[in-house]
């Protein structure tokens, strides 16, 4: 993979370790597989996690005020920064040498970061794996060989990103279905829910860990995998699963609202400053499933939206909202499932925009 041992060889290198990662499964996924090989070969990083309700997506300006006093440093990305040019600039301003890790569609330039990992700028076979599968490449390179409780946490963000099962990610579902399950985490659900077999199991859990309530800003199912008591991660998982269920209902209630008022619309676009910012992407996600027509839903918060986009096969969410380079603050993401920031003012503009996108190549 392009860049990955360069990688390696600058964290071999490396004292004042910062890894900041995306929240969801895949992001946390990537965390703790990254977070275990560094401290496994005698290092100490320290970890962050994006809060999109309380800092906004990816590398905000917010976010880079929680290590502002760590520098200089090495600061290392992870599925997310490809499309975060303020956020990098900044923070080599502040003194950080930047590593991206991303596995998000690149915009035509990138950021000025150090160096860049992201096998979606080139005809990679890694292209279609989660971002948690690019740094189960970076253990092995650190480590030596592929943990399997490494292995099972790429199985997990391969579902939580919905993944393609083929290639190099059909290579780390088999070798999980090998050693399973490993995990006191996948053990403890395996046991509440009653599903047996493997793949099922990841399929039955992988919404329930993707969005968890921050813990002093940590993502709950980031705590969950550092339990090594049976009892208690069988505690932390009902308490998830019941909050899932709750999202769930919430959700379905919503996507029923905006069914009725939306339903003649040629595309979906609506928000609400009621809405939590870690819902937005399951109610976009049924939406689209159901109306087969694109959905940009979106979280106003003061004079900033944030928003999720989903859009039906043979679409790209990202292509769509590359008219709109000039008014979105940031955006990015994958063709089906993208997500954007916006000020409220520019909304409207964003709409037509997005319609006259959508009329044109129909």
């Amino acid at each position: 993979m392009k860049n990955l041992k360069e990688v390696a060889e600058k964290i071999k290198e490396s004292d004042n370790i910062i890894l900041y990662t995306d929240s969801d499964l895949d992001g946390v996924t990537s965390g703790l597989i990254s977070k275990k090989t560094l401290e496994a070969i005698g290092k100490e990083p320290l970890i962050f996690f994006t809060d999109k309700e309380k800092r906004g997506y990816g590398l905000s300006s917010e976010s880079l005020k929680m290590f502002d006093d760590k520098s200089p440093g090495l600061l290392i990305t992870m599925d997310c920064g490809i499309s975060d040019f303020s956020g990098v600039r900044e923070a080599k301003k502040m003194g950080f040498e930047v590593i991206i890790i991303d596995h998000h569609k690149p915009h035509e330039k990138v950021p000025d970061a150090d160096i860049i990992v992201c096998p979606k700028l080139n005809t990679d076979k890694f292209k279609e794996r989660p971002n948690a599968g690019i740094i189960l490449e970076l253990s092995e390179l650190l480590l030596g060989q592929k943990e399997p409780e490494f292995i099972e946490l790429t199985a997990l963000a391969i579902f939580g990103d919905m993944m393609p099962h083929k290639g190099p990610n059909a290579e780390v579902l088999y070798m999980a279905k090998q050693n399973f399950p490993v995990t006191v985490g996948v053990e403890s659900f395996q046991e509440i829910i009653n599903v047996k077999k493997p793949l099922p199991l990841f399929q039955e859990i992988s919404p329930i860990l993707n969005v968890t309530e921050m813990i002093s800003n940590t993502p709950e199912a980031f705590l969950f995998f550092l339990i090594t008591e049976k009892d208690h991660a069988k505690i932390l998982a009902r308490k998830m699963l019941n909050a899932y269920k709750r999202r769930k209902d919430r959700v379905e209630k919503i996507k029923d609202i905006l069914l009725q008022k939306n339903k003649d619309q040629e595309i979906i676009f609506a928000g609400n400053e009621d809405w939590p910012s870690f819902i937005l992407g399951k109610i976009a996600s049924q939406l689209v499933s159901e109306v087969k027509k694109p959905v940009f839903i979106y979280k106003k918060k003061d004079e900033i939206a944030q928003g999720s986009v989903r859009v039906p096969k043979g679409y790209d969410a990202v292509e769509a909202m590359k008219s709109s380079d000039s008014i979105l603050e940031n955006y990015g993401g994958h063709p089906p499932a993208a997500g954007f920031t916006i000020k409220v003012e520019n909304l409207d503009q964003f709409e037509k925009n997005l319609i006259k996108y959508f009329k044109n190549i129909n």
